[in-house]
């Protein structure tokens, strides 16, 4: 698999993990490669090919609203036409806490994170 074979699945995460619902999202990562390109993966990239994709922004803001844990990065709407990407920890509360006005920026930045994190 090429770098952006790759980039074309990590933008497509959430509807590869709604499809198979017996899946964790590191096993999705290290099926379509994550690893070995995570280094050569900008936000920049995923920008890049994600920015158009209306409905793969919605699938990643679903995503990131149904999230069921008590810390990790988020990506919201916010009521002033931004975006914020952002890590929520129970007990320290918001951190690290970022406002786009680019919709596909914030979601590429809140990807990036996102499968940093878990990888």
């Amino acid at each position: 698999m090429n770098k952006l074979e790759v980039l074309k699945n990590i933008i497509c995460i959430p509807i590869l993990f709604s499809e198979r619902k017996n899946i964790s999202l590191k096993s999705l990562l290290e099926e379509c490669s994550y690893g070995i390109y995570q280094s050569k993966i900008s936000e920049d990239d995923i920008y890049d090919s994600l920015v158009g994709k209306k409905s793969l922004l919605k699938s990643w803001l679903y995503w990131s609203e149904n999230k069921r844990s008590s810390s990790g990065w988020y990506l919201k709407s916010a009521d002033d036409h931004k975006f914020i990407v952002a890590y929520y920890d129970s007990k320290l509360g918001h951190k690290n806490v970022v406002s786009y006005s680019d919709s596909f920026r914030a979601c590429a930045a809140f990807i990036k994170k996102e499968l940093d994190s878990v990888y």
